[in-house]
């Protein structure tokens, strides 16, 4: 038996994107662990209209038109014909679909095809809601609403996933025996099958991510960075992806090489090779973060800058290192770079996700 998969997405290739990547990833490695059984058909429902779309399974455009009406048809005529059972999968993030975070167009259209008509729908949660306690901050004012409609979106859902613990617990208060599941962010810039070993890497330290953290962090921790950097040996950071401002890294003591956004194999051969990774996010939401994906499926031990706080599942000085805590020597970092490689394998990989996805699949067929 097959079953038909429609797939909702924010975003798809060649758009350069998180959710883009990951929706297309998710559904290879549907078909694959499915062996086959499984069949997608992808709707590009973000807010931003696209001139192209680059996937290699069906797909509906129904990008810029933000219609509760034109969703509900698509997924209609998709699980209209045939006896193949259907399910719709909907990957979530406010923003992808509404300019201030909260789609309601995208909840109504649901509602009449899975609440009312009784579709299955299992959602993935990679964002909740807009967190802001500041008055002058316009997420402020839209916070509520989007919560509003987050519970909603998950109150209707057959089953969920989120990718950071936080989400489980938040929306596990607002659903009751709703199947929830668990699942990290996997690495959209490749899941290497073997490295070498960390001994043969190249001393220098690999920084990826959105430019307004990386300047953040090099502005803000300069002076445990240089002491993080001269301790363990390391004279060159690569910075890879938005280039930050040069003066955000003016004070370091380190030569930064801005690469700019780069193709998958050029980043895949900056992570194989590199000695150390940075990232400036919050450890709570570890595991939501691509980057971390991308250190740990390629074993780079990273040095965080975050508060410390406890993460189910991983530990500080075993699977990271915070900045301005300790510096680790060589056969330390070697350590950290199995056990976070070992922890992506057996937690995070996406065969490991889409399997999860297709348990959820089973369980409501």
């Amino acid at each position: 038996m097959t079953t038909r998969l429609i797939h909702i997405a924010p975003e798809l290739p060649p758009t350069v994107g998180g959710v883009a990547d990951y929706t297309s990833i998710l559904t290879r490695r549907l078909v694959e662990v499915s062996e086959g059984a499984i069949k997608p058909m992808l709707v590009h429902a973000g807010r931003q209209p696209v001139d192209t779309i680059d996937v290699d399974v069906p797909v509906a455009d129904l990008s810029g038109e933000t219609s509760a009406t034109a969703l509900a048809e698509t997924v209609r005529s998709w699980t209209g014909d045939g006896d193949d059972p259907a399910v719709v999968l909907l990957e979530y993030s406010g923003y992808g679909y509404a300019a201030r975070g909260a789609p309601r167009w995208l909840v109504r259209g649901l509602s009449q095809v899975c609440g009312n008509e009784g579709r299955p729908l299992i959602t993935i949660f990679h964002e909740l809601y807009a967190d802001s306690y500041k008055p002058w901050d316009a997420r402020f004012w839209v916070m509520p609403f989007q919560r509003y409609l987050t519970t909603r979106m998950a109150t209707m859902s057959d089953g969920i996933l989120a990718n950071w613990d936080e989400a489980v617990s938040w929306l596990s208060e607002r659903v009751n025996g709703t199947p929830l599941r668990m699942s990290p962010t996997f690495s959209n810039v490749g899941e290497p099958e073997a490295l070498p070993d960390y001994s043969e890497r190249t001393p220098y330290a690999v920084c990826f991510g959105r430019a307004g953290r990386k300047e953040e962090m090099y502005q803000q921790h300069a002076e445990a960075l240089n002491s993080m950097l001269q301790t363990a040996g390391i004279e060159r950071i690569v910075d890879i992806g938005s280039p930050p401002s040069e003066s955000s890294y003016a004070g370091l003591n380190v030569t930064v090489s801005t690469t700019g956004i780069q193709p998958v194999d050029a980043i895949s051969t900056y992570l194989r090779e590199a000695s150390l990774g940075l990232l400036n996010y919050p450890l709570h939401c570890l595991k939501k973060s691509g980057v971390w994906a991308s250190y740990a499926a390629y074993g780079v031990p990273t040095v965080l800058a975050a508060e410390r706080q406890p993460v189910e599942g991983l530990a500080e000085k075993t699977h990271y290192v915070l900045l301005g805590s300790y510096t680790p020597n060589t056969g330390q970092l070697s350590s950290i770079s199995g056990a976070i490689r070992q922890w992506y394998i057996k937690r995070a990989h996406s065969r490991l996700s889409a399997k999860r996805v297709e348990q959820v699949i089973a369980e409501l067929l």
